[in-house]
Parts: C-alpha cells; sequence; structure tokens
C-alpha cells in the first residue's frame, strides 16, 4: 500500500539524545516540533503551514490511489 503524507522526529525535545543516552546529564536537544512544556516551536509552526499547504495535493493523491483501475 503506497503512503502518501509527511512525517517529522521527533514531536518533542529530546533529553540526552546527544549522548545516545549513554549520559544521564539532562542535555535538552531541540529538535521537536514542540518543547518538553508542549509549547509550539517555530519549526512546529512552519510544519503545520506546510501540512496545510499540501492537504489538498495529498488527500487528491491519496483518492486517486485508492480508486485506480489495473
Amino acid at each position: 500500500m503506497p503512503i502518501i503524507g509527511f512525517t517529522w522526529y521527533s514531536l518533542l525535545h529530546q533529553v540526552d539524545w546527544d549522548s545516545a543516552l549513554r549520559n544521564d546529564a539532562g542535555n535538552i536537544n531541540e529538535l521537536g516540533l514542540y518543547d518538553l512544556d508542549r509549547n509550539i516551536m517555530p519549526v512546529g509552526v512552519a510544519y503545520k503551514h506546510l501540512i496545510k499547504e499540501w492537504k489538498d495535493i495529498l488527500l487528491e493523491e491519496s483518492y486517486g490511489l485508492l480508486f485506480q483501475h489495473h
């Protein structure tokens, strides 16, 4: 089944990801769409905008894949 969509890793900032979780240092790696208090980050706002801009195209493509005849 073809899959069309967007994905982002990770939803929240990560803790100690820079040391592959080997060190319990409490370093916050700001890679998420949201911070650890669940406040949206600028990249999260941009990601929401990207999905909104592509929504109709994704729906059209998904619909076409579901109902194409072979």
